[in-house]
């Protein structure tokens, strides 16, 4: 019997390799099974923010050189999750994170009206109290919408500012829920 593995695409949006994020990532990696992850770590890729020039409304595509490393990600590994791991920096995502996430442009214009969305999954990680959940989740269903993808599954880890000892239980109560 062949077994063929779905695709995962993780937007990995930390500078911080052994930070609370990479041990959300890490577990989510190591718990759900059956799957093929792809990272995508932002802060080694230095993609190019949008400049804004609207070239892309012409024939969909960005004229930056780096673009075809994001469309690799979408439309070449076709993933049925996307994983949005990041830390909150200021009520928003770090800048190569957020240059990623401008460089989602092209995608608009396409004008996708699939009504068939794939499973999203956010990750994030923050220094204090988090208040703001249905604001991420509006705001990342709108920007996820081109590219067929709305988020199905939230989880934070909050007051991380405050944590001395990181145990498996502080990190991760989610893989069940993930694996539904």
């Amino acid at each position: 019997m062949i077994v063929i593995k779905k695709n995962v695409v993780i937007l990995f949006g930390s500078p911080n390799e052994n930070g609370h994020t990479r041990k959300m990532v890490d577990y989510l990696k190591k718990d759900l099974t059956g799957y093929n992850f792809f990272e995508f770590n932002a802060y080694n890729e230095m993609i190019k923010p949008c400049i804004g020039c609207d070239k892309c409304k012409v024939n969909g595509k960005c004229f930056l050189d780096d673009f075809a490393k994001l469309e690799y990600f979408f439309k070449e590994l076709n993933p049925e999750i996307l994983v949005i791991a990041s830390p909150i920096y200021n009520f928003g995502f770090p800048a190569p994170l957020k240059a990623i996430i401008d460089r989602f442009q092209p995608y608009y214009y396409t004008h996708f009206k699939e009504k068939n969305y794939k499973k999203a999954i956010l990750l994030l990680s923050l220094g204090r109290k988090f208040c703001y959940k249905d604001e991420y989740i509006k705001i990342l269903n709108i920007i996820l919408k081109p590219l067929k993808f709305k988020i199905e599954q939230f989880y934070f880890w909050d007051k991380t500012d405050f944590i001395k000892c990181v145990k498996k239980f502080q990190v991760l109560n989610f893989i069940d829920d993930i694996k539904k």
